[in-house]
């Protein structure tokens, strides 16, 4: 890949309000679980990226392999089906 005239925005965020509001409810829902995604803040750390992959198990193909920006939505979903 070629890559030409690249900008770099100060201040440039990879996670947008919507996305920071289904991370936060994410950490809610896998604390409500009892796994522990870390602070319930909104924010995508390791520990949030790690619990949603382990605190329960879900059939091949019924949740993206990776917890980032453009999945969390599917991530949430996924969690607020269990009951």
């Amino acid at each position: 890949m070629q890559m030409r005239n690249i900008r770099f925005s100060q201040g440039a965020r990879l996670y947008d309000d919507g996305a920071k509001a289904h991370v936060r409810a994410l950490q809610e829902r896998l604390t409500e679980l009892g796994c522990d995604p870390g602070p319930v803040d909104g924010l995508m750390g390791a520990r949030t990226r790690e619990a949603a992959k382990t605190c329960r198990a879900f059939a091949e193909g019924g949740v993206p392999d990776e917890v980032n920006a453009m999945t969390v939505e599917a991530w949430r979903a996924a969690y607020d089906a269990i009951r």
